[in-house]
């Protein structure tokens, strides 16, 4: 097999389900957790870093930053097998005879498998900064490139080469020719070479393209090399020697190859950061012979692509996108594990005043309405050009306001044409788009109502902050902040004030809105503020920063009253205050929830059940039900009723 080594408000989201007539992948449950939205699909707790399918196609297999090798069953997409490995994984290969499996830690560790067994034989130190593997044709030896390149035995581990580069050379791809006497590597400074196995000397070299070599390839019968690099071309050559037989432009930028197993198509991976849009191509597949596109796979998220491999049967292509592994059937062109979910991170959660909803809004730039007591979609939403970060419900849960932020990846993937700076509203019954009101100068930094306020005050990243009428339309016109640049706005419940924190001088302020004026200003220090959340009597404001710190405000003084300082495994990434005022729960970045009494900050529960960081949380109104959600793309609903009969 020829392939590629690889190198905000609330949420709650689903992600993932499988195509018509699958099975929906095994998904447990974890200890207190009532459901989870959509399935874990295949990904790791911390990143996936490169994909590799079995021999047979039965199982993919996916490397990731957590320290496992995940086997998922291609017959129903659930986890079959799971190694443990010594560090975070990448670049797998399997040997000729499909013995051995070999993968690269990010210390440059090889480690070896029995592939059958799943048994660790041995692991050994490569060469410095290691970023890819290749097999020699006889399965004896692992080439190994990266600062260094050098051969190593795999039954002892014994280096029995290396080869000499220049100071500054870094060789990102390694592949050995078909008789093995031969190795080759693409060069970060665009070029290629050529080595003598033997003797570890320079055969030949010759220029490669604009920029790093990003793709290597060979043929199956060895006789032309496909390269690709930053100026997104994909070139052919006559392997062995500096002959270009012709190229093509496939992306914008740089490019990750694979081979189909027969040879005939190219499947060519944008994994350029700074370029490609929605809707634009993340996977063009070139035929071979005409050097022509034939098809091409758009993008559903803004996020690059960083490996891809081919089914061993070709009907299949699994690509690492987003830092988790993708499935697309070739010949429909259609994602394998989508279903009724988010396609990717999920950015803004509500749920309605009865709990018979919730909504969320995606990175995909969908609104999906979720029944919340089957955890099945009952409508997809679609209008916003930006991805959906801001969700509030209003006239008791009859309507939803929207509104739109940059992708969450990076703000230069905003694209041209797409900006989305305004706010939609919509009925929940009929899912029907009504009107879009507002027409911000940038994005919607954040939106908040309270439960009885006809109003809804929008920051879209600069001052002033914007009042509007959700039923209307209508515009009470703005509160001037003068020189405050508002983020982070929050309103209390009783609809009395509205407070934000300054993104020059991190100081935080609560706005009287009858008064129509700051009336306490806190004198935030240390790491900016994160979130804002007023304690539900509005007496308390919980401000949560970026060092595993909550500070409580007194909102009558503007004092700091108390500070919660959490362990460092529950660092927060969100947090909410319960309905009646007595906890507050904080998403953490190992994947769960840690739910603390306000008044002495002693841990009442702890959930765990995400892969990789909740970024969102929110109770439910009777606050018997909490709801968290991470970049594992899933929601999770706990049961957290019994915190009522913790004894004070």
């Amino acid at each position: 097999m020829h392939r590629l080594p690889t190198c905000l408000s609330l949420v709650l989201f689903v992600c993932a389900a499988v195509r018509a007539g699958d099975p929906a992948p095994v998904d447990k449950l974890p200890e207190h957790a009532l459901a989870r939205f959509g399935n874990v699909g295949l990904r790791h707790p911390v990143s996936t870093g490169d994909a590799l399918w079995s021999p047979d196609g039965k199982q993919l297999l996916t490397a990731g930053g957590d320290g496992t090798i995940r086997f998922w069953s291609t017959a129903t997409w659930a986890e079959a097998k799971r190694l443990t490995t010594p560090g975070k994984m990448h670049n797998m290969v399997l040997t000729p005879d499909h013995k051995r499996l070999i993968a690269r830690t990010d210390d440059s560790e090889i480690c070896v498998w029995d592939f059958e067994k799943g048994t660790l034989e041995r692991k050994f130190k490569g060469l410095f900064n290691t970023v890819s593997l290749a097999i020699s044709p006889d399965g004896n030896f692992v080439a190994a490139g990266g600062r260094e390149v050098g051969i190593f035995e795999i039954a002892t581990g014994k280096q029995i080469q290396k080869v000499a580069l220049g100071k500054d050379d870094f060789v990102e791809r390694v592949a050995y020719l078909p008789k093995g006497t031969i190795l080759v590597g693409a060069f970060g400074r665009g070029s290629v070479a050529y080595w003598d196995v033997k003797t570890g000397e320079a055969m030949t070299s010759h220029a490669a393209g604009k920029g790093e070599v990003t793709g290597l390839v060979l043929s199956p019968d060895g006789r032309t090399l496909i390269t690709s690099s930053e100026d997104g071309k994909a070139t052919f050559w006559e392997a062995g020697t500096d002959k270009k037989i012709g190229d093509i432009q496939v992306h914008k930028g740089g490019v990750v190859l694979a081979l189909s197993p027969d040879g005939k198509t190219l499947a060519c991976g944008d994994r350029n950061t700074g370029g490609g849009g929605w809707g634009e191509p993340m996977v063009v597949l070139v035929d071979v012979e005409t050097r022509a596109i034939t098809k091409s796979i758009a993008a559903t998220n803004r996020d690059i692509v960083t490996s891809l491999d081919w089914s061993p049967d070709g009907k299949l292509l699994v690509l690492i996108n987003s830092g988790r592994a993708r499935v697309w059937d070739v010949a429909s062109n259609a994602e394998v594990l989508i279903g009724d979910g988010h396609m990717d991170h999920v950015l803004a959660v509500a749920i309605s005043p009865d709990g018979s909803r919730v909504v969320t809004g995606g990175d995909d730039k969908t609104i999906r309405i979720w029944n919340a007591a089957t955890a099945k979609s009952e409508a997809v939403l679609k209008g916003h050009t930006w991805a959906v970060g801001n969700l509030v419900f209003r006239k008791n849960g009859a309507l939803l306001v929207s509104g739109a932020v940059p992708a969450h990846d990076s703000f230069v993937h905003r694209g041209k044409g797409t900006k989305d700076a305004t706010l939609r509203v919509w009925d929940v019954a009929s899912g029907k788009e009504l009107r879009q009101i507002g027409n911000y100068s940038d994005w919607v930094q954040s939106l908040v109502a309270a439960p009885d306020d006809p109003w809804v005050y929008v920051c879209s990243g600069h001052s002033p902050i914007h009042r509007w009428n959700a039923d209307t339309g209508e515009s009470s016109g703005d509160i001037d902040t003068g020189e405050r640049n508002p983020q982070n706005l929050v309103a209390s419940k009783d609809g009395r004030w509205i407070a934000f924190s300054d993104d020059m001088t991190m100081d935080v302020s609560l706005w009287d809105l009858k008064a129509g004026k700051v009336v306490q200003t806190m004198k935030v220090r240390g790491s900016g503020t994160e979130s804002l959340d007023f304690s539900p009597d509005g007496e308390l404001l919980a401000e949560r920063k970026g060092d595993s710190t909550v500070r409580f405000w007194e909102t009558a003084t503007g004092k700091q009253r108390s500070t919660l300082k959490v362990p460092p495994k529950s660092s927060p990434w969100s947090a909410a205050y319960s309905p009646n005022g007595e906890f507050l729960a904080l998403g953490t970045g190992e994947g769960g929830a840690t739910i603390c009494r306000v008044k002495d900050g002693k841990i009442v529960m702890d959930l765990a059940g995400h892969l990789g960081p909740v970024q969102c949380i929110a109770w439910s109104g009777d606050g018997k039900r909490l709801a968290t959600a991470g970049y594992d793309s899933t929601a999770i609903l706990w049961d957290v009723s019994s915190l009522g009969e913790e004894k004070k």
